[in-house]
């Protein structure tokens, strides 16, 4: 099997002929290595997307595990999303860190951080970490600690390409300028003009029965299945929900 790696789009589809003891190798437009799909381009997109289908079992026995009104507690939700989707989100991360597809990936983790929340798809991005106290995924896929890492580079060879030794650098000098990147980020954006201390303190009510800990949240967010805002929704119309006479 051979691969090539360029940036030229008008010989994406060009193939080499290599010969090996008389048999012509195989080309491979998308090999994979340690469990990594590579692509031409280096971009990691075909692995992401790969990554993502995977999600889809598995998100579905976490939601088998919860419910609006009943289910499994809020840390066994927990522990299982770790488990079971983390795991895979967050294999071999240094690596594909840097691509432009990460939200591919991404928006199957909020999924499962709004099973383990009970919270609805209006509640903002923020809440959702928070919430199920993890870290949000960009942030996580940072922290990962690599040897290599101290190795660092300092002129890539693709001036359109920046590989993880290089992001290392700019990573490293981060945590040095804002040590909780996290917290820095929930002061900026406030979500719900709400102030809070330590967003890394676990999150009061996590022991409470599912359908306490659901309407705990909905409180908290401001979100969730209420009249006014499933009229807001054009779910249903205003005036059924009045107690009025027109």
């Amino acid at each position: 099997m051979i691969t090539t790696f360029h940036l030229k789009n008008r010989e994406a589809n060009k193939e080499i002929s290599v010969h090996f003891c008389g048999e012509k190798i195989k080309n491979e437009k998308t090999p994979v290595y340690l469990g990594i799909t590579l692509n031409r381009r280096l971009s990691f997109k075909t692995h992401l997307l790969k990554v993502s289908a995977k999600f889809k079992t598995r998100i579905g026995l976490i939601n088998k595990l919860a419910g609006i009104t009943w289910g499994a507690a809020t840390h066994t939700l927990r522990t299982s999303s770790l488990a079971l989707t983390y795991s895979v989100a967050e294999y071999c991360a240094s690596v594909w860190a840097g691509s432009a597809h990460t939200e591919v990936v991404d928006i199957q983790l909020r999924k499962v951080l709004r099973t383990i929340s009970g919270t609805v798809l209006s509640t903002k991005e923020q809440w959702l970490p928070y919430l199920a106290s993890i870290e949000p995924p960009h942030i996580r896929r940072q922290n990962s600690e690599l040897p290599i890492h101290e190795d660092g580079i300092i002129n890539p060879r693709l001036k359109s390409r920046k590989s993880f030794l290089f992001r290392a650098r700019i990573i490293t000098e981060m945590r040095e300028n804002t040590p909780d990147v996290w917290q820095a980020e929930w002061q900026q954006e406030r979500a719900g003009g709400i102030q809070i201390d330590n967003v890394r303190t676990p999150v009061l009510g996590m022991n409470l029965p599912r359908k306490t800990w659901v309407r705990l949240n909905i409180i908290r967010t401001g979100q969730g299945r209420c009249n006014e805002l499933m009229h807001k929704w054009k779910f249903v119309a205003w005036l059924d929900h009045l107690d009025i006479d027109i």
